[in-house]
Formats: structure tokens, C-alpha cells, sequence
């Protein structure tokens, strides 16, 4: 879930690879074992701080199974090793930590903005299910209602021709789980005419098992 700049649910295909990056993440190299100038690794003005909050199995009193404790450990990432290294200078948050080399993986998992991390999906059902599409364009010559009959057979409301099987295929697999490039904006304040959304040239709407979408 995404708790800022606003709540909203996150896709697990967006948020794996940052958590397969932050699982374990490796060292290229230790460069010092303490910072005495930040600046000289970029630690000033760090491009990148990620704080990961994880439990841990901490030691108790002897004899007693160790106990499971929450901790956050924050990453600070600094600046490229050179130019077109593929490789910055990190290190933990912490008096005196020490400065090691990182692969660029880690940056580009978590460097998103806050609409990479959201649920791409707007709504997903089975394509055999869909019974109906409906779809509004600009004038009235181009709307077009689709309706499938119990024997499985897709029609076209007021049209005396068959349809024309692949297309009515290709089209149920678009609106069964319409694909999502990216997010443009999000929340109840989205400007709908910056994206001509007050006035879409189409409205598709689809029907299965009793909803609609």
C-alpha cells in the first residue's frame, strides 16, 4: 500500500522487484570503513535514501528462543563512482559508517514516482464471461452494442450481418483486462479536461456475470 502523497493500494508486479533488490542486497566493494567527508561520495546531497522496515530474530536470555523484533535500516546512496560507472557509493545511516560500492539495480528498483507504484490493473475478468460491449464514439453511426447468445454467439444490436469472429476475439481480450501503460494522474482532485476525459471521444462498457465495467 502507498501511504504518501497519497493512499492508494500498490501492484505486486511493480513493488517485486524492489523487494527482490532489497532482500539481499551485495556489496560490489567496501571503498572506507568511515566517512570523514560526505561530500567526497555524495552523501551531502544523497540521491536516494531508502528506508526498509523488516523483523528480525534477536538473541534473548540464554536458553530461550530468540525473539522477533522490528527494525529500520536505512540505505543512503550517493553519487555515481564515475561517469557511465553503473556503480554509486553507498552506505547505512549511522555515525561513522562505512562507504561501499553498489550496483546500480537497487537505485533503478526504487527510483519511481508515486504513480509507477500503483496498481496497474482497473479491473480483470474472465473473456468467456463477458456477455456484452458497449461502445459510445463521437457520432451516433459509431456506436456499436455486442451481445453474446446462450449458444455463445456474438451479435450486433440492429445489424442484419454476422461478425466477424477474430476481431470480436481481438476486442475481448483488450476489454477483459484493458491494458494500462502508465498512470497519468490519480485522486478525486485529477483535472478530467487535461486529459480530455470531461468529453472522451469513446466509452466502452463491458458486462459479465452481472457487472458492469
Amino acid at each position: 500500500k502507498l501511504s504518501g502523497p497519497f493512499d492508494a493500494a500498490v501492484g505486486f508486479p511493480e513493488v517485486q522487484p524492489l523487494l527482490a533488490a532489497i532482500a539481499t542486497v551485495k556489496v560490489d566493494k567496501f571503498e572506507s570503513h568511515a566517512v570523514a567527508d560526505p561530500s567526497k561520495y555524495g552523501f551531502d546531497k544523497p540521491t536516494l535514501r531508502l528506508a526498509v522496515t523488516m523483523t528480525e530474530a534477536k538473541p534473548t536470555t540464554p536458553g530461550q528462543p530468540p525473539a522477533e523484533q522490528t527494525v529500520t535500516k536505512t540505505l543512503i546512496l550517493g553519487k555515481p563512482t564515475a561517469e557511465g560507472a553503473g556503480t554509486r557509493f553507498a552506505r547505512l545511516d549511522g555515525t561513522n559508517a562505512a562507504a561501499f560500492v553498489l550496483p546500480d539495480a537497487l537505485l533503478l528498483a526504487a527510483d519511481k514516482p508515486a504513480l509507477g507504484w500503483l496498481d496497474r490493473t482497473l479491473y480483470s475478468v474472465q473473456a468467456d464471461a463477458v456477455t456484452k460491449i458497449q461502445i459510445a464514439g463521437p457520432a451516433p453511426d459509431s456506436n456499436v452494442t455486442l451481445t453474446k447468445d446462450d449458444k455463445g454467439t456474438w451479435k450486433a444490436e440492429g445489424a442484419a450481418f454476422a461478425v466477424d469472429g477474430p476481431t470480436v476475439d481481438a476486442l475481448l481480450f483488450a476489454a477483459s483486462r484493458p491494458p494500462v501503460a502508465r498512470l497519468a494522474a490519480y485522486g478525486a482532485a485529477v483535472n478530467l479536461a487535461q486529459f480530455g476525459l470531461d468529453k472522451p471521444s469513446h466509452a466502452i462498457t463491458v458486462t459479465a456475470g452481472g457487472t458492469t465495467h
